[in-house]
């Protein structure tokens, strides 16, 4: 356990000594048809750490196979990958005072003079989740913080000796790091926002170059006149056959790669146009890209092969400028056949020199847009280790 020297008048105590660990459940009088509040597992935010979709069902359906809490409890997930993720919650804003979630939460109901916001940051901090992971018992794919580890474990109170003073001192301690936190929560969202304008970007250097086509004097063609088309030679592997292959060529699928085989399909430059998938509706990632070198194609992506003097690199910008909202078909899966792809219109200027020149402007706004996102991604890991850091220095007492 992550143990350190304590200001004076602190002591460790065990999470029993401060609170119930999933406490039993009182009798409750309360109609079948009662409104009543209830978390399921993804109504909480494992980013901000709150209940973001309380939901609302019939007292009758929840009163019995459900975990019983009331209102400034910490729910606790316990397993995985949703304690790794950070799911926890104080639980506020029920209705008559308690609710019910799904039985993947540990709960811990607080004594009157401890804080729910102090264990909830306690818990929250990644080195206590780690712990936890550590003591995960079960199956692959179903483990879980086990209840005995959170009943031996130990955080750091201010003057137990003394719960008025300890409770306000929490209080204070809480009031400075969640004053911070907002700064640090603030900071992620401009942090999210210049992800965001990333892919706008993109589009907007697309929609210049493109919407410009007509007065440039550029031909239109259909996508099926300009490739030839390899569909044909895909194949498909699953993935437990996946598993015990070798990692050594890409394999690809409708949205990039998305692992590796021991052997290829394909030798040599193509492009990759999504099949399926919705992100054919969505496009908020790229659906033409381009392959290069020895690889595997499955079936959810088709591989085509520009002619003559038409560029690969060329095509894929040109149908990521696009609508091809006429040429997808089905709405609960989305898809783009081979013969609706083949109508798909490209604007071409009348000389390959004039497509290098797209090219070389789009490849440089891409560049551009590849070290925004590395410097947001890394903005981003030093948020979150600055959020990590407020924790340690809160409960430690010295904000």
């Amino acid at each position: 356990m992550d143990k350190w020297n304590l200001l004076n008048g602190w002591e460790w105590k065990t999470l029993p000594e401060i609170c119930e660990v999933n406490p039993p459940r009182p009798r409750i009088i309360r109609s079948d048809d009662a409104p009543t509040s209830f978390v399921p597992m993804q109504a909480v935010d494992d980013v901000e750490g709150r209940i973001v979709n309380m939901q609302t069902r019939l007292f009758g359906e929840v009163k019995r196979g459900y975990t019983y809490f009331e209102e400034n409890d910490v729910l606790f997930a316990k397993i995985t990958p949703s304690m790794e993720n950070g799911k926890a919650a104080v639980a506020r804003g029920l209705i008559g005072g308690f609710g019910f979630g799904t039985t993947e939460f540990h709960v811990f109901h607080p004594h009157k003079w401890i804080s729910p916001d102090w264990i909830f940051y306690y818990i929250r901090r990644k080195s206590f989740r780690s712990e936890a992971k550590a003591q995960f018992r079960g199956a692959v794919g179903q483990q879980r913080v086990p209840e005995d580890f959170l009943s031996a474990y130990s955080i750091p109170i201010p003057y137990p000796d003394d719960p008025a003073r300890s409770l306000e001192t929490q209080r204070h301690i809480v009031t400075r790091l969640e004053a911070l936190l907002a700064e640090v929560a603030e900071a992620r969202k401009m942090s999210d926002d210049l992800a965001s304008n990333t892919n706008i970007f993109r589009k907007s250097a697309l929609a210049y170059i493109f919407g410009q086509a007509d007065e440039n004097n550029w031909s239109m063609h259909r996508l099926g006149d300009l490739v030839d088309n390899y569909d044909g030679r895909r194949i498909p592997v699953r993935e437990a056959d996946r598993k015990n292959q070798k990692k050594i060529y890409p394999y690809y699928g409708a949205s990039g790669e998305i692992d590796k085989v021991e052997n290829y399909l394909f030798d040599g430059e193509f492009l990759l146009v999504s099949e399926d998938g919705a992100n054919l509706v969505a496009r908020t990632y790229p659906i033409a890209f381009l392959a290069r070198g020895k690889f595997w194609v499955n079936n959810h992506a088709h591989v085509l092969q520009a002619k003559d003097e038409t560029s690969n690199l060329f095509l894929a910008y040109a149908i990521e400028a696009t609508d091809i909202s006429r040429y997808v078909t089905g709405a609960a899966q989305p898809k783009l056949s081979q013969t609706r792809m083949n109508d798909i219109p490209i604007w071409l200027p009348n000389n390959p020199g004039s497509q290098e020149l797209v090219i070389q402007y789009l490849r440089s706004v891409d560049d551009e847009i590849t070290e925004l996102k590395v410097g947001q991604m890394e903005m981003a890991s030093m948020l979150d280790l600055l959020e990590q850091s407020l924790l340690v220095v809160a409960l430690r007492g010295e904000l």
